[in-house]
């Protein structure tokens, strides 16, 4: 069985339109106990903010996160993958354009992938397989 997105990742994410602020933005992240936004236009995806990508904008000097959209933050080169994409050819795509977080849609937003979805699944498994090797399935690891 080939590891694929949808086995790793996270369902059902928050969107948030361009123009929240970055303060709103920061506190919806908290409300919801969330570590990435995926941000829209109109309905359409601009991309996905993280809260690293929040921090590094806050400790700047003489910024306002009551006065930046968090539309302002986002980079507008998206790359989107789909939940078949396998995990080798998410991690190509996010290597090549240096993005953290890839959004995951299957004709509209299913989910984001990161590197910590990535890792957590194969810490998993690698704990699993040291514990009993000769029982090892991984298939038992991917939903």
């Amino acid at each position: 069985m080939i590891p694929r997105v949808r086995h790793v990742m996270k369902r059902d994410p928050l969107t948030l339109d361009e123009t929240y602020t970055v303060t709103e933005a920061a506190r919806m992240m908290v409300d919801y106990a969330m570590d990435t936004l995926i941000i829209t236009y109109m309905g359409n995806i601009l991309g996905a903010i993280t809260y690293r990508d929040l921090i590094r904008y806050l400790i700047q000097p003489g910024v306002d996160p009551d006065d930046t959209v968090i539309g302002e933050l986002v980079d507008s080169d998206v790359v989107l993958v789909r939940p078949s994409t396998t995990l080798e050819d998410a991690i190509i795509l996010m290597l090549e354009t240096g993005k953290n977080t890839l959004p995951v849609v299957d004709s509209e937003i299913v989910g984001y992938i990161g590197y910590t979805d990535i890792l957590r699944m194969v810490n998993r498994i690698e704990a699993v397989a040291t514990n009993n090797d000769d029982q090892f399935d991984p298939r038992k690891f991917i939903v």
